[in-house]
């Protein structure tokens, strides 16, 4: 569903929510606008735990001379999209994974273990001036060889002395691990890729490959894709309002834990998800007995109750009306016979 929805550092965000069901398992992709970081963001949550994240630079088309709101919606949405599908096949988990995303975003930029960016060294002889792209703005696909960030000019003299097998130039990756790790990944495959160089192979007449079968209708799917159509033609709805949970005191009893992770609003705004962590002698503990108490500013408390799956972790549904600007909650969980309990405050963002 299109929504826009305020964020700090930038006015309006722009995106999409979408839960898809894969067998038993049911996945929530979420594609939203960082405008401040000129960035394409897409989460994936699966029982309001975050599996991963892509985020793609727009930086490059917004300093086009027809760039507009509108062609920003079409990539937020084209990749959205494509999470979307991935979902469908029951592949999302290994598009994470991989770090592929969005088939068009730029590709990445080799890189050493030591997570700096790496080229290899050229071959001895004199060369005429080259400039040097930044590795950094080459993966984000900002680079322009008519900017050049340095350049490199080869020595005067005719017999240059032998350089050696391999120059590394090392920029600090440090404010995002994600891009170290995938520059790492990127330079491991480049330098495999130069040691050994397969010889081209030619296809027989019956090798040649058939033309790629025309994708089945997919109703769940093409209702989808008519949904977003018609949302374009729709004015957006108003900011979701955002909650956040905090701990208000300590655990009372003994030997179990008791923490809750970052809540997730319903597309609709109407309740918030609260996922409760409960652990036994520091093990997750599968089949706890949650019970949760809702204080009420003008009425009686409500009350709701759930239980741990296999990893520990309790899906507590409660509704946002009536909720204050701070709302406190008493969790309690009941594991083995044991019991403990704690306060917390669900406090709007």
């Amino acid at each position: 569903m299109f929504r826009a929805a305020s964020d700090s550092g930038c006015n309006v965000i722009f995106g999409f929510n979408t839960d898809i069901k894969y067998g038993e398992t049911v996945y929530h992709v979420q594609s939203e606008v960082r405008e401040h970081d000129k960035l394409l963001q897409t989460q994936v949550f699966v029982k309001g735990r975050c599996l991963g994240k892509n985020a793609t630079s727009f930086a490059e088309h917004a300093g086009q001379s027809d760039w507009n709101e509108d062609r920003l919606h079409d990539l937020l949405k084209a990749q959205h999209k494509h999470f979307v599908e991935c979902a469908r096949a029951g592949t999302i988990e290994e598009e994470i994974e991989s770090g592929r995303g969005v088939p068009s975003a730029a590709p990445p930029v080799a890189a050493s273990a030591t997570g700096a960016f790496m080229m290899p060294a050229t071959a001895p002889g004199p060369a005429p001036p080259q400039a040097v792209i930044d590795p950094v703005a080459a993966f984000l696909g900002t680079a322009s060889a008519s900017a050049p960030i340095f350049s490199v000019t080869p020595p005067a003299e005719e017999t240059p002395e032998p350089e050696p097998e391999e120059e590394r130039i090392a920029l600090s990756l440090t404010d995002d691990p994600d891009l170290a790790v995938l520059a790492e990944a990127s330079a491991a495959a480049v330098i495999e890729n130069e040691k050994v160089t397969p010889p081209p192979a030619l296809l027989r007449v019956d090798e040649v490959p058939e033309e790629p079968v025309e994708r089945p209708p997919d109703p769940v799917l093409d209702s989808f894709m008519a949904e977003l159509e018609a949302a374009e033609h729709e004015p957006p709805p108003p900011p979701l309002q955002q909650f956040r949970v905090e701990a208000a005191g300590s655990i009372v009893g003994k030997g179990i834990g008791l923490d809750c992770l970052e809540p997730i609003v319903a597309p609709d705004g109407t309740n918030v998800l609260i996922n409760v962590q409960v652990s036994d002698e520091g093990n997750a503990s599968p089949q706890a007995q949650i019970t949760c108490r809702v204080a009420s500013p003008t009425g009686p408390a409500a009350y709701v109750y759930s239980t741990s799956n296999a990893n520990g972790v309790a899906d507590l549904r409660i509704t946002t009306q009536g909720l204050d600007a701070s709302t406190a909650i008493l969790i309690q969980a009941t594991v083995r016979g044991k019991s403990a309990s704690r306060k917390f405050t669900l406090k709007r963002a």
